[in-house]
C-alpha cells in the first residue's frame, strides 16, 4: 500500500496525514478482503482421421472457464450516479479518493471449434490449413491489462461490463505450404543434362496466408465522469442502430452522429467492446535455392517477402468522443512490404 512523507524543518521526514492518498494506476492498492487465488478449469476433446497415407484431418473443441481473476480499474467510486459535489460522501471508503486497486472479481470464458488439415511431405508438397471459430468473454482487464487496459464502467457489478475480450477474434484462418519444385536430377522432371539440372533445379517455394476478424473496441467520452461517480471511464451513448459510417474508410470509419455524450448523472448505454476494427489479411512468400556442394553440404540462398501484396490493414480508429479526429484511423495493423535475403551453409 502506498504512502507519502512530508519533510519538516531539519529535513526530518514525517508521514503523511493519511497513507491512502496515492491515486492512479501505479498506486499499488489491493482489497485484502476480496483478493484470492485465481483458478482455471480447462477442457478439450478432439478426433483425428487419416485421409489417405499422408493427409490428417483434425477436429477439436477447446474451452476454459476462469474465476477469481485479478481485476483492476477505477474503484472506490460512488456506486450510483449522482451530483459530483457529493460523490465523496457516497464512496465505500470516504477517507480514500477514487483510485485504481485490484480485486479478485474477474471472470472469463473461452470456447472454440478448431479445424486442421495437414499433409506430410508428398511429391514435394507439405501444407497445413487451420481454421478456428471462437469466442472469448470476460468482465474487463482483458489479458492482464494487455489488450485493452482496464475498462470497467461498473466496478461494483462486473456482469454489466461482461462482453467479448479485447483480444477476441471470432474467425482465424491460417494456411501455409512448402513445395520442392520437382526439377532436377532424380526428381519427377529432369533435362537429363547435369549442368542444366544443376542450374534450374533445387528450388523451393513456401508461403503463409493469415486472415482473421477485426479486434473489438468501444467509444468513450472525453469529459469523463458525466455520471458523477468518480470513475474515469465512461462509454458513450449509442444513438443509431449502425455505428459505422457509410462507405467506410480510414478518414471516416465511425459515424459521429451515431454517438452522443450521456446526460449528467447517467451512464453511457454503449456496450463494452461492441465495435470492431477492419479485418486482417496478410500473405508472406519465400523462395529458396539450394546449391549442393559435394555429398554432405549445401549452400542455401533464401528470399522472403512479407506482405507480398503491400496491402494496408487499418488499425483502430480514434474512439474518444469529442476528439477532433474521432472516427478517423491514423494507424495500421500491419507493416508495408518487406524483402529479406539470407544465405547459410549447411553441412
Amino acid at each position: 500500500m502506498g504512502g507519502t512523507f512530508n519533510k519538516g524543518s531539519g529535513d526530518i521526514a514525517y508521514p503523511a496525514a493519511s497513507p491512502f492518498l496515492s491515486t492512479g494506476f501505479v498506486s499499488g492498492y489491493v482489497d485484502p478482503s476480496d483478493y484470492k487465488m485465481p483458478y482455471s478449469d480447462q477442457w478439450n476433446v478432439g478426433i483425428e482421421q487419416g485421409l489417405g497415407s499422408n493427409i490428417v484431418l483434425s477436429l477439436s473443441y477447446v474451452g476454459s472457464h476462469d474465476l477469481r481473476l485479478n481485476q483492476g480499474g477505477q474503484a472506490n467510486t460512488d456506486p450510483t450516479p449522482g451530483p459530483v459535489a457529493t460523490e465523496a460522501m457516497r464512496q465505500p471508503y470516504p477517507y480514500i479518493p477514487a483510485t485504481f486497486y485490484d480485486r479478485s472479481v474477474g471472470q472469463s470464458k473461452y470456447n472454440s471449434f478448431q479445424f486442421r488439415l495437414r499433409q506430410r511431405a508428398s511429391r514435394g508438397l507439405t501444407y497445413i490449413i487451420s481454421y478456428t471459430r471462437s469466442k472469448s468473454m470476460d468482465t474487463g482487464c482483458s489479458g492482464s491489462f494487455g489488450a485493452e487496459g482496464c475498462e470497467t464502467q461498473f466496478p461494483y457489478d462486473t456482469n454489466k461490463d461482461r462482453s467479448v475480450s479485447g483480444f477476441d477474434l471470432p474467425n482465424i484462418f491460417s494456411g501455409s505450404f512448402v513445395y520442392d519444385i520437382p526439377v532436377a536430377a532424380g526428381k519427377s522432371f529432369s533435362t537429363h543434362r547435369r549442368a542444366l539440372d544443376y542450374v534450374i533445379g533445387n528450388w523451393q517455394v513456401g508461403g503463409i496466408l493469415t486472415l482473421h476478424s477485426g479486434s473489438p473496441f468501444d467509444v468513450t467520452v472525453t469529459n469523463g465522469d458525466t455520471a458523477g461517480t468518480g470513475n474515469v471511464v465512461e462509454r458513450a451513448n449509442l444513438l443509431l442502430s449502425d455505428a459505422y459510417a457509410s462507405g467506410q474508410g480510414p478518414l471516416v470509419y465511425l459515424n459521429p452522429a451515431a454517438f452522443g455524450v450521456p446526460p449528467l448523472k447517467t451512464y453511457g448505454n454503449l456496450g463494452r467492446n461492441s465495435l470492431r476494427t477492419p479485418s486482417f489479411h496478410n500473405l508472406d512468400l519465400s523462395l529458396t535455392r539450394r546449391f549442393p556442394i559435394k555429398e554432405h553440404a549445401n549452400l542455401e540462398f533464401r528470399a522472403d517477402v512479407f506482405n507480398v501484396s503491400n496491402s494496408v490493414v487499418f488499425g483502430q480508429p480514434n474512439s474518444t468522443l469529442g476528439n477532433a479526429n474521432f472516427g478517423v484511423i491514423t494507424s495500421t495493423a500491419n507493416t508495408e512490404r518487406q524483402i529479406q535475403f539470407s544465405m547459410k551453409l549447411l553441412f
